[in-house]
């Protein structure tokens, strides 16, 4: 896991330094106290589990699960960075609530079938790493955390969105699922679909 680990957040930051050499810091590396605190967890449990039930952790499930776990860890670390890649200048870290003047609506790629492929790739990795560990406990608090940050950032970012590109956001929304569970339902889309014609018609 920690050269799986070693490698996604390098790749980060060289990513971030490439397109936005001017705000890259070390907070571009993506460790924050809570995601440190969730590897631990997951850690723990693997040693705890490791050392209480052996035979569990060197079971034939358990290397079925770190096969699986891989496959999963390297599929959202590659669609991650080909999110990053695909859109370059208009990938960030951080939201931005201006428009900035070289942000483009990208659809292409890798956005041609998720509307927020960072974010997916992240979450795929993130549960994967556990799904290797063949950790049962980490696993759904993982996923349970990842929720629980996505939710509001995503649909926060939604509404700025359909602010920024109006109806264009508002139709790509329609044609193109986010592939994250529960983060707008039919009901929210076409709220904002609403929203992005009344903007169009004040133009």
């Amino acid at each position: 896991e920690f050269p799986g680990l070693a490698i996604y957040h390098s790749l980060e930051y060289i990513l971030a330094r490439k397109f936005h050499p001017g705000t890259t810091s070390k907070d571009s590396w993506l460790f924050s106290k809570e995601y440190l605190a969730a590897l631990l967890i997951g850690l723990f449990e693997f040693l705890l589990e490791w050392k209480l039930i052996p035979q569990f952790k060197s079971s034939p499930f358990a290397h079925f699960c770190f096969i699986l776990g891989l496959a999963g860890a390297i599929l959202g670390d590659c669609v991650r960075k080909a999110a990053i890649v695909t859109n370059s200048v208009g990938f960030t870290h951080q939201i931005n609530v201006d428009k900035r003047p070289e942000h483009q609506l990208c659809t292409r790629g890798v956005y041609s079938w998720c509307r927020h492929p960072g974010y997916f790739g992240w979450w795929v990795f993130a549960c994967s790493t556990q799904v290797m560990l063949c950790n049962p406990v980490a696993l759904p608090l993982f996923f349970t955390a990842c929720r629980g940050f996505f939710l509001p950032r995503v649909r926060y970012e939604e509404h700025l969105l359909v602010r920024f590109f109006d109806a264009s956001y508002a139709k790509y929304m329609q044609e193109v699922p986010a592939l994250l569970p529960n983060f707008l339902r039919p009901s929210g889309i076409k709220r904002l679909w609403r929203q992005a014609a009344r903007a169009t018609k004040l133009q």
